[in-house]
């Protein structure tokens, strides 16, 4: 019986000395795996590492190579390339136009076989071909060579790295962004030359953007007048419109421009594009926003001002403001009234369009009023006999029908309230407002 339990107990001692000895062992397998995943984890950890470094390596390589693809250096100009345009000068010199463009065009071979297009000497160059292509009176009619010739120029400029190198190159140049601004107003009167006037005020805004200045008023400024132009085709796409004007206003916001003239006029043409699309609360906020703007800054004697007021008028009343219309549209022409020496047939426009509109809404003596300023107009300006100086006079005649077909109490209601409305006035003048997209009422 004692040997029994004396059995017992060693064995539970043997049991207790197993028990720590494989605790210890499980113990040193722990820490054997801990510091084996540690390593692991190191390892992944650093491979990782590597991996991400010799991928922003690979990109930072390719980064360069494309910068350096993208920005050429040119190599030296050659003798014979400066001697042909010495030659193309002295013919151009002499009204030897043809032969200066001979003279001017191998010279640019020469210089595209040494890859010096792009040192100054081939960019003034180009210059001169532009030049000749904008002022000679037997090429200045072709467009598409102006513009290519541009195109050309500002391929040169894109591919010349920025900093001192493209300021060289800039300054062999007068300002070609001027020179297409011109170019895109000379064609802006012409409907038979509308796709041309809308690609070259594109090829202003790639000319803006390859000088530097695409981030500026002046580049909002372009971006607005590609919206006008695409507007004035016949079949209008105010999606693309707006995308041109979506484009200049966030440029304008960027070049701290929102307190200028030509911001006024983006903002009233926003409008009328909102109204193409429907929505006729944001065309009214955004004619309210172009007036303020253009009372902002003080511009409240031209004739743009007086045109977004007539809009504002249109608007106000279209939305059931008669009282604020009617101020809109007494401001508008206290503008002129204020200013005799304006002279402008956007007056007889826009108050021929209010006349119709009232007209249309029984405001007959509203009407009158708006219809005998439009006649005034066409009067002062020399334009009674044109096409839409004889719609507003038959348009003057057609109210005073309606009004003597009333009752007579009736009649001398609206006598009455035209002679509150009228307000003595003298038009008109030319330019700033023919940017104004109308809202075609």
């Amino acid at each position: 019986m004692v040997k029994q339990r004396a059995h017992a107990v060693q064995s539970v001692n043997g049991c207790g000395s197993n028990a720590k000895d494989t605790q210890r062992s499980q113990g040193a397998v722990s820490a054997a795996c801990g510091k084996s995943l540690w390593r692991e984890r190191w390892r992944q950890s650093a491979a990782l590492l590597c991996t991400v470094l010799a991928s922003a390596m690979g990109i930072y390589a390719l980064r360069q190579s494309s910068r350096q693809q993208r920005y050429r250096q040119p190599g030296p100009a050659p003798e014979s390339a400066k001697m042909l345009w010495r030659l193309g000068l002295w013919h151009e010199k002499r009204d030897q136009v043809d032969s200066a463009l001979t003279a001017y065009h191998w010279a640019k071979q020469v210089h595209q076989h040494a890859d010096s297009l792009a040192s100054p000497l081939g960019v003034a160059l180009l210059a001169d071909i532009t030049r000749i292509f904008r002022t000679a009176e037997r090429h200045k009619s072709n467009h598409d060579e102006v513009i290519r010739s541009y195109e050309e120029l500002i391929d040169v400029l894109e591919t010349s790295a920025p900093g001192e190198a493209r300021d060289e190159l800039l300054a062999q140049l007068a300002d070609p962004v001027e020179e297409l601004k011109r170019l895109g107003m000379a064609l802006q009167s012409s409907d038979t030359e509308r796709e041309t006037e809308i690609r070259m005020w594109q090829v202003a805004v790639e000319m803006c953007r390859a000088t530097g200045r695409a981030e500026s008023i002046k580049g909002a400024e372009l971006l607005t007048r590609v919206g006008v132009a695409i507007s004035r085709r016949p079949s209008e796409d105010p999606h693309l419109v707006m995308k041109y004007y979506t484009q200049a206003k966030d440029t304008f916001y960027r070049a701290n421009g929102t307190k200028s003239h030509w911001y006024g006029i983006l903002v009233h043409n926003i409008g009328v594009v909102l109204s193409q699309l429907g929505d006729k609360d944001g065309e009214l906020k955004s004619f309210e926003e172009a007036v303020s703007i253009y009372e902002s800054i003080g511009m409240v004697n031209s004739e743009t001002y007086a045109g977004l007021l007539y809009e504002l008028a249109s608007g106000r009343e279209e939305h059931g403001n008669l009282e604020g219309g009617r101020e809109a549209f007494w401001k508008a022409n206290d503008v002129f009234d204020r200013n005799v020496k304006l002279r402008s047939n956007l007056r007889a426009f826009y108050a021929n369009n209010v006349g119709l509109q009232r007209r249309d809404r029984q405001d007959l003596a509203g009407a009158l009023q708006a219809f005998e300023v439009a006649v005034r107009a066409h009067r002062l300006s020399g334009s009674l006999q044109t096409t839409n100086g004889k719609a507003a006079q038959w348009n003057l005649e057609d109210s005073w029908q309606r009004l003597r077909q009333l009752p007579e109490v009736e009649q001398r209601m609206v006598q009455r309230r035209l002679e509150i409305l009228r307000r003595p006035s003298e038009p008109v003048s030319s330019e700033e407002g023919a940017y104004l997209q109308h809202a075609g009422r």
